[in-house]
């Protein structure tokens, strides 16, 4: 799997968003129909075992149990391991899937499209900003994701739009590096900050006298995008995208960790409980060529209670 991680310092935005700039309303684009149907968690009476020779054209760099990771990722999600009673894994060159009709049909279907396509590349840029949430007055409309809002723009007008948020007051961007991947290959971009606290004492021997030292712990405050395509359909340009933002900020109203003192004393030790806000993403779309997505996702309050939206912009398209 590839991942880049850009490491920040603190991000300091100040102000307050001013009135947005007038734009053309953004509406949603047309989407070609996605080549594979939702599937729910599997009744138990639903439950059969089939086990799908695999075509050598099928194939990439990660073998079959990179094509494993794939079907798991758009097939279902959510939905396998022993706590649903279902199973997928590669048995040589098969593939062996126990889980409902719908989903081992899914299974069959994506191996249709990934047939001559594992070794196609797919160029993914992304870019986060730190907005308010009065600047969304452009959307007229977006499709609810698992834990947010995501929706296809046409990518141009999207660029547009953004470019005008870009000028607003108290806005921030940060444009990600641009990832390369196979054809069903994982990527991750993270965008983090690690910070020390104090999370416990250990005692320390030192004779006749009573030592504590502390125990630091790390917390990592910031984003996580993992991200995956897959054609959507046999020789099909147009893209199945399976993407989850995973988000991790401070609670920073009145302090960003809570202090237990142990003992009475003023100079006794303290323990550091951070204020940790974590929130999650998800969703699998369909792209046509010249589409983008926007991911819309709520982070906590800040110190002065601005309505601060995490915004992340997903461009994908095949590599000539």
């Amino acid at each position: 799997m590839l991942k880049w991680t850009v490491v920040l310092g603190a991000v300091v935005i100040a102000g307050c968003s001013s009135a947005p700039a007038p734009h053309a309303v953004l509406t949603p684009a047309d989407r070609p129909a996605p080549a594979l149907a939702e599937v729910a968690s599997p009744v138990a009476s639903e439950l059969a075992t089939e086990r799908i020779v695999v075509e050598a054209a099928t194939l990439g760099e990660g073998g079959v149990e990179g094509l494993v990771s794939a079907l798991g990722r758009f097939v279902a999600p959510g939905t396998w391991g022993p706590e649903f009673g279902t199973a997928l894994y590669g048995d040589g060159d098969a593939i062996v899937v126990r889980h409902s009709p719908a989903a081992r049909d899914g299974v069959r279907t994506v191996l249709r499209a990934m047939s001559g396509s594992a070794s196609r590349l797919i160029r993914v840029t992304t870019r986060h900003l730190d907005l308010d949430a009065d600047l969304l007055v452009e959307l007229e409309s977006a499709a609810a994701a698992e834990g947010g809002v995501a929706d296809v723009y046409d990518g141009e007008l999207l660029r547009g739009v953004i470019s005008g948020w870009m000028k607003q007051e108290g806005v921030s961007l940060l444009t990600a590096p641009r990832l390369t991947l196979f054809a069903g290959q994982a990527g991750s971009i993270s965008i983090a900050s690690q910070l020390a606290y104090i999370k416990g004492y250990e005692k320390a021997d030192s004779g006749s006298a009573v030592a504590w030292n502390p125990v630091i712990g790390t917390l990592q405050v910031g984003s996580a995008l993992d991200i995956a395509a897959i054609p959507n359909g046999p020789g099909s340009d147009d893209l199945l995208l399976r993407f989850e933002l995973r988000m991790s900020r401070l609670f920073d109203v009145k302090g960003p960790f809570i202090a237990i003192r142990h003992g009475s004393d003023s100079a006794s030790p303290m323990t550091e409980l951070p204020r940790v806000s974590e929130s999650r993403i998800a969703a699998t779309v369909t792209l046509r060529p010249g589409q983008s997505i926007l991911a819309v996702a709520a982070e906590p309050p800040s110190e002065d209670y601005r309505r601060k939206l995490l915004a992340v912009v997903i461009e994908a398209e095949w590599v000539k």
